[in-house]
């Protein structure tokens, strides 16, 4: 991933303090969008990826996210 990507994880992370951080992908008008949350539901941070910044394919972007962050598939406490 960018250099931007690892650097949004980590910004998430501090401003979550104490808790982790876990990311909820969805494709948001074409676009994937990244949306990290704290396991228990509160939102955090959104990035949305625009085409020149994915680094690999569509295929691979899934196995790439979760080398960097836990991914789940619902908003945490919904």
């Amino acid at each position: 991933m960018d250099a931007a990507t690892p650097a949004f994880v980590a910004g998430a992370r501090r401003e979550a303090a104490d808790e982790d951080v876990v990311c909820r992908p969805e494709v948001i008008g074409g676009r994937p969008e990244l949306s990290l949350y704290t396991p228990g539901g509160r939102f955090v941070e959104s990035m949305n990826l625009p085409a020149d910044r994915i680094p690999v394919r569509a295929e691979e972007m899934r196995r790439l996210i979760e080398s960097i962050v836990q991914m789940v598939k619902n908003t945490p406490g919904r």
